[in-house]
């Protein structure tokens, strides 16, 4: 039986993804030094209270599914749990219960390579999606990949633009003056 929508966790969840995009836009433009490093500060802490919020919903309905909080929640959910880099061990877990949901249609099954990809590099391995970009040197690099010879083989298995077209894509999302200065 599906979950009935439950909007208190829906909220609870929209306003926790609210407060982190809203510091991490913050960031983007951040010019001096001095404020780069409060905000990086800021993040640490919120994110550090988000795990604590974020491991009781887990304890309590593992994956909150579509049915629990629609698909906006589901993916607000998901981008939280990306960002728990702090805890990779939770965030294997949430993986697993990720893979559950969308067995049982709770989940899309695009946010598998993301999360997969963000729990190797977490545990120093290489990624199987390249979903994973640093800037290194100015330049927008990918985390390294296991066996790069198949990586479009394995994106395609789940949908996912060829790795030159999520490069643009991602690099058009990126502040100019990052590539620039």
């Amino acid at each position: 039986m599906a979950a009935v929508f439950d909007p208190f966790l829906h909220s609870q969840i929209t306003q926790m993804y609210n407060t982190e995009q809203k510091l991490l836009r913050a960031m983007q433009w951040c010019c001096l030094p001095k404020h780069c490093i409060e905000h990086r500060t800021l993040l640490q802490r919120l994110r550090d209270k988000h795990l604590l919020d974020l491991k009781t919903i887990v304890f309590e309905f593992e994956w909150p599914g579509k049915s629990l909080i629609g698909e906006d929640g589901v993916e607000r959910f998901w981008t939280l749990i990306q960002h728990c880099d702090q805890e990779v061990i939770f965030q294997e877990l949430c993986l697993q219960h990720l893979n559950a949901a969308v067995k049982n249609q709770e989940a899309s099954r695009k946010y598998i390579p993301f999360l997969h990809d963000r729990v190797l590099i977490n545990r120093g391995l290489k990624q199987l999606y390249g979903t994973q970009l640093r800037i290194v040197d100015k330049q927008l690099v990918a985390c390294p990949i296991a066996e790069p010879d198949q990586l479009e083989r394995r994106r395609k298995e789940y949908d996912m633009e060829p790795i030159s077209e999520y490069f643009q894509k991602i690099k058009g999302r990126i502040p100019k003056r990052v590539f620039n200065n």
